[in-house]
């Protein structure tokens, strides 16, 4: 947004309070309904609309707009965001003992802290590569740079589809959680 678009930082950073906001929304819905459906459904159609998103961001040019072009897929992806992450500290903290919970929820933290870093570098890394492969020996001009720059994000997306498919298969065979467990009766529904 800021390279290619020219956002300034404050306007690129509300640019993606859409995310955040969808996020928050989305988990609270999910929150409600984990109690009543489980864990499994929520997480598998979560990473199944996160690949949507992707997808959609993944064909995106250089020469696009906010409102038709970006806002939209991340507006799936924060409703796929929210339907996983609720859910996900269901199913980890589902067989803990009650004097384990916190041990459990702190293991899942840092699970997600680590994946989604690891996650950032290899698909930031794509994204470079793929940048600097487009550039390679060309004199950059500025529509040159925000078309590798937007090659190399696409790739990146696009890397990004089979890693929530993936999820999505992950869910349908690992998790077992039932909607009864005892672990989504303690938990309170958010208000």
């Amino acid at each position: 947004m800021q390279n290619v678009l020219g956002y300034s930082p404050l306007q690129a950073g509300f640019a993606f309070l859409p995310l955040g906001v969808g996020v928050v929304i989305t988990a609270q819905v999910t929150s409600r309904l984990v109690g009543r459906i489980g864990p499994k459904l929520p997480i598998a159609a979560g990473a199944l609309v996160v690949a949507g998103g992707l997808f959609w961001l993944s064909r995106i040019g250089d020469q696009v707009s906010y409102v038709p072009d970006i806002l939209g897929p991340l507006a799936v992806l924060s409703v796929g965001l929210g339907l996983i992450f609720f859910p996900t500290t269901v199913v980890a903290i589902s067989g803990a003992a009650r004097h384990e919970s916190g041990l459990a929820s702190a293991v899942l933290n840092v699970s997600q802290q680590l994946g989604g870093s690891i996650g950032l570098a290899v698909l930031g890394t794509v994204a470079a590569n793929v940048t600097s492969d487009h550039l390679a020996g060309m004199r950059p001009t500025h529509a040159l740079v925000n078309s590798a720059l937007t090659a190399g994000f696409t790739t990146a997306f696009e890397l990004g589809v089979p890693i929530a498919l993936a999820g999505f298969l992950l869910a349908l065979l690992v998790i077992r959680v039932r909607s009864a467990t005892p672990a989504t009766a303690a938990l309170p529904e958010a208000a």
